[in-house]
């Protein structure tokens, strides 16, 4: 909401979180005002004048009082109010401005009212739900799509409810204590369709708990009514639990529907009479004009790149390569890769992708391609560094680091035991991998290198920080990323990073279509 333009003998601040200095044009802080015109303080009032009559941070001298209101200048001088302060929260590490959100949702010409609260689901971790007043009904598909275009993924809230008028207290004000558990009350954009099996009834049920939601039908996709990575692995956990079956994470991502997942239990109870061997691939976008082949880090899961193929939705289709090392190995697990690629594209140019180890064992893949007579035009190393050595560890030093990192994925993925030994033998076999890998020999494609805050390799040359300058005999390209080597692929971070990736996908489409009008 604009309120204007400051008045005379008033200056009007927007200061970033913890005086961080002047905000730019846009960009959201606290509203703060100094000048000849402001009070002294609070009328008998000693601790709330000194909280907020405060010396100025830019100004020696003078004081300035901070209002406590989320605002931002706009473009034309005036100042647009966008809520309390106190309204912020800190999701999965990162913090939300609300009323940035409420903002998004009030320029959509139907919502005339929006308010944002973070609300704790079932399992204790906090969400984001967004209440309208609307006057005409609206989907979760229209407003998660209008959201999208301009607020990053992780402030797209879980949940919509639309309601007729938002709860007031006593005195007219919003009470946002009144606001309802979400309940579906928002459609999702699809018909519904109640369960018309058991096993499509014990999902419903799964999918409710998991999602904190109270009505799903079985053609709902759970990534539009609350659904993300996290809770993909919780639905999994529970599935396990309560049907008994160990569904593979890319069921999720490749059959995000009650209906098709219902289908899927069925085959895999039949499959498990005669052993069924884990898929190596996933898809996890839809549309693109080219195919982008990830392989996953020490994980082994590429589950790590959910949140990268959103973003890059329409740009290039993603596919994830689980690590398959538990079950293939040596030059049998390389033919394994290039076989699962070719039945996708069987006709190159290809790209392929790797974060961290993930990296290493992209190039060993792309050699095998290029042995077998296959053109990989680009390999993006995602913050990957050459292996130049083998590593003499012992067994148990890999059990050790396996325990760790299992750790601190069971707080927070709730494993249950039969997930958690899964994942473990997987990571086992990743990091025996790694002890045996050198990355030797040479590739006709060209190698991008994302390089992460504070990555410094010892022994490199000005240019090759990642040591893979010498392994490309077309062009090897370096990029600046956001974040430190944990953080590049989290919400928060992949944003801005997946314009890089954005940047040379088109340059990689630009040259096919030159080389081929």
């Amino acid at each position: 909401m604009p309120i204007g333009k400051p008045i005379d003998n008033i200056r009007l601040y927007i200061i970033g979180e913890g005086n961080q200095g002047l905000q730019p044009v846009g960009v959201a802080g606290e509203l703060c005002i100094a000048g000849v015109g402001l009070a002294r303080g609070y009328l008998n009032r000693a601790e709330l004048t000194e909280e907020k009559f405060v010396n100025h941070p830019l100004v020696p001298g003078e004081r300035i009082y901070r209002t406590g209101d989320l605002a931002r200048w706009l473009p034309d001088g005036n100042i647009e109010y966008l809520g309390r302060i106190d309204h912020q929260v800190k999701i999965r590490g990162y913090r939300i401005e609300l009323g940035e959100i409420e903002a998004q949702l009030l320029k959509l010409a139907p919502v005339q009212q929006a308010v944002v609260i973070a609300r704790e689901d079932g399992s204790g971790q906090k969400q984001l739900c967004a209440y309208i007043v609307a006057e005409q009904q609206m989907t979760v598909s229209e407003l998660r799509g209008e959201l999208s275009r301009e607020l990053p993924g992780y402030m797209i809230p879980s949940y919509f409810v639309q309601l007729e008028q938002m709860p007031l207290s006593a005195n007219g004000k919003l009470d946002r204590k009144a606001l309802p558990a979400p309940e579906g009350s928002v459609p999702t954009g699809t018909e519904y369709v109640a369960p018309r099996t058991a096993a499509e009834a014990q999902l419903v049920e799964i999918w409710q708990e998991v999602l904190g939601v109270g009505k799903v039908g079985i053609r709902d996709n759970f990534f539009e009514i609350g659904g993300h990575s996290l809770k993909v692995l919780q639905l999994l956990t529970q599935v396990h639990s309560v049907i008994g079956v160990n569904l593979p994470l890319h069921t999720v991502f490749n059959m995000p529907t009650i209906e098709e997942m219902a289908r899927e239990i069925s085959k895999h109870r039949f499959e498990e009479e005669y052993g069924n061997d884990e898929s190596e691939i996933i898809r996890l976008n839809e549309h693109g004009p080219v195919n982008m082949f990830c392989f996953p880090p020490v994980s082994g899961y590429s589950i790590v790149y959910h949140e990268m193929a959103k973003q890059l939705e329409n740009h290039c289709v993603v596919y994830g390569m689980e690590f398959i090392g538990d079950r293939f190995h040596g030059e049998e697990l390389l033919t394994q890769y290039v076989e699962s690629i070719i039945n996708i594209q069987p006709k190159g140019p290809y790209i392929l992708l790797g974060y961290s180890l993930g990296g290493n064992l992209a190039f060993e893949v792309a050699k095998a391609m290029e042995q077998r007579g296959y053109s990989v035009s680009d390999i993006v190393m995602f913050d990957s560094y050459r292996r130049t050595d083998k590593i003499e560890r012992l067994l148990k030093e890999i059990d050790s680091e396996v325990e760790d990192a299992l750790n601190e994925f069971s707080e927070q993925y709730l494993f249950t035991p039969s997930i958690r030994e899964k994942v473990k033998n997987k990571m086992y076999a990743y990091l025996t991998y790694k002890n045996e890998l050198v990355n030797m020999g040479t590739v006709q494609a060209n190698i991008h290198a994302l390089i992460a805050d504070g990555s410094v390799a010892g022994t490199a040359a000005l240019g090759d920080t990642l040591l893979w300058k010498s392994s490309s005999l077309a062009n090897y390209t370096e990029y600046d990323i956001v974040g430190n080597h944990d953080e590049l692929l989290s919400t928060g971070f992949i944003e801005e990073n997946v314009k890089v990736l954005r940047l040379i996908v088109n340059g990689i489409i630009s040259k096919t279509l030159t080389s081929n009008p």
